[in-house]
């Protein structure tokens, strides 16, 4: 498990190296989830194991299509990655929620901001993945 100063480095480290699919899908997928629904009016999802309530992964959802990062993917493909079976289903949140975790993981206000315009860039350069 990382500290809060480690976690924030290893973000920077991704900024830095403009590494969009690690950040987005590995640390901070909960900006990128954020503006998803934002932009789409999906519903927030999250994937956890069955036995404890973690913020594995955010996203948003169509019918059994998970959105993220990566485009739409089967949503027992996602829990299979994130909720370690894919029989465990996603978990609705809120968008307050989602924020709540995130300053639960200490990006920091700094970082919040520049996460999610990088995520609204992102989303923008890259729209016809979620349509």
């Amino acid at each position: 498990m990382h500290s809060k100063e480690e976690f924030r480095d290893l973000i920077r480290q991704r900024i830095h190296d403009e590494n969009w699919t690690e950040l987005f899908i590995g640390g901070a997928c909960y900006f990128f989830a954020l503006i998803l629904h934002e932009e789409l009016h999906l519903p927030l999802f999250y994937a956890s194991p069955a036995d404890r309530d973690e913020f594995r992964h955010v996203f948003v959802m169509q019918g059994r299509q998970c959105i993220d990062y990566l485009g739409r993917r089967p949503v027992e493909i996602v829990a299979g990655l994130y909720a370690e079976w894919p029989d465990v289903p996603p978990r609705p949140t809120t968008t307050g929620e989602v924020m709540s975790r995130i300053r639960e993981k200490g990006f920091g206000d700094d970082l919040e901001k520049q996460l999610l315009s990088l995520a609204r860039t992102q989303f923008h350069q890259h729209r016809e993945k979620y349509s």
